[in-house]
């Protein structure tokens, strides 16, 4: 009987063990993630020119603004809020940066006026607003210095 209590007290220790390792693992990712959204988020912060786009299918073409005469920029805030400018029309929207589980290791972007999220990607002055999940089409903008 006495062994039984033990063992009992045992199996519980160590089940209540393992679930707090779980739930500190997941706060630790959680935080992580969250982490990872605000680095992103400061990266994102000011002005980016349009280069080119590629679109889409089995043949990709690539699109300037000089082929298309137009011109296109994002100005990123800390609000979460970007100035859109298109041949010199503005709007302003709001977006958001957040996993998916599409791909829950990738950072996406949601716009408020876009039907679908895009993967976003920094590098140094490069963004890259990605739909290839979906379309294939990528969005390369270059960052503008101040």
């Amino acid at each position: 009987m006495i062994i039984l209590v033990c063992f009992m007290f045992s199996s519980c220790k160590t089940k209540n063990t393992a679930q707090t390792d779980d739930i500190t693992q997941n706060n630790e990712e959680k935080v992580e993630m969250k982490d990872e959204i605000s680095k992103m988020q400061e990266k994102l912060i000011g002005t980016w020119d349009w280069e080119y786009t590629v679109c889409c299918g089995r043949n990709p073409q690539t699109i300037t603004p000089e082929m298309e005469g137009n011109t296109i920029s994002l100005r990123f805030f800390e609000n979460f809020t970007v100035l859109r400018v298109i041949n010199g029309e503005s709007k302003t929207i709001t977006y958001d940066i957040h996993y998916s589980d599409i791909y829950p290791d990738r950072l996406f972007i949601s716009f408020e006026d876009a039907q679908r999220p895009a993967l976003i990607e920094i590098d140094e002055d490069k963004l890259l607003i990605n739909y290839e999940y979906i379309d294939l089409q990528r969005e390369y903008y270059i960052k503008r210095s101040n």
